[in-house]
């Protein structure tokens, strides 16, 4: 998903017009007799990515992105991207529409282990949510470091996690149209921010490791 929002923000910065196409059937056809191959349309993989393909042209060139069956969107002026319908999907399911909103996403400090608690009645229930939790973070990076800590106790899940993983869901409640946004107007310029603690897992004792890093302006990993 990295190079997936380099490409809409480079595009975005360059004013390039990109479109989008999903094919719907792709999993139908998951057998071919026949070679399939976009070279054969004068497209070449990437030496960076292999999801990413380019084709020149006498005028410049075509970058065609591949992600599983989908291709990219983006517009020609600065651009967001959101999931905020899923999001709300995710909260209907949880049963937490009318919950009250939290300013935070999870407890300052916090330190959760696997002893703690009391089992939960329905663990699939809970794993079903992080998993949603985690797809989210594709476009809600500030989620990353929450889900990180309930997606650790998806074999041990009890009520304390339950808790911390509610308090992740009211906090989304209120940033749901919240997104990432692409900026048509800032630079290219490649920033990296990188930070760990010392042992700070109690489970573990492992070190836990974050790192931010912006083409321009945006978010892009």
């Amino acid at each position: 998903m990295t190079t997936v929002r380099t490409l809409i923000y480079v595009a975005v910065v360059r004013h390039w017009p990109l479109y989008q196409m999903d094919v719907k059937n792709a999993f139908l056809n998951g057998h071919l007799t026949e070679e399939a191959a976009v070279t054969k349309l004068g497209f070449h993989p990437s030496a960076f990515n292999s999801a990413l393909f380019l084709r020149h042209t006498s005028t410049g060139f075509i970058a065609l992105l591949l992600y599983v069956d989908d291709m990219i969107t983006t517009s020609s002026d600065s651009s967001a991207i959101s999931e905020a319908k899923y999001a709300n999907e995710v909260i209907h399911c949880a049963g937490l529409a009318d919950i009250k909103v939290s300013n935070a996403l999870i407890k300052l400090n916090v330190k959760l282990n696997s002893t703690d608690g009391i089992p939960l009645d329905d663990p699939t229930f809970y794993c079903e949510l992080v998993g949603c939790l985690v797809y989210l973070t594709v476009t809600c990076p500030n989620l990353a470091y929450a889900v990180r800590v309930v997606s650790k106790f998806v074999s041990t899940h009890r009520s304390i996690h339950w808790a911390a993983l509610v308090c992740i869901l009211r906090y989304l409640r209120g940033t749901i149209f919240l997104g990432l946004l692409l900026s048509s107007t800032s630079s290219l310029d490649l920033v990296a921010y990188v930070d760990s603690d010392w042992a700070g897992d109690i489970n573990d004792r492992k070190s836990t490791f974050s790192f931010y890093m912006f083409l321009g302006d945006s978010l892009i990993s």
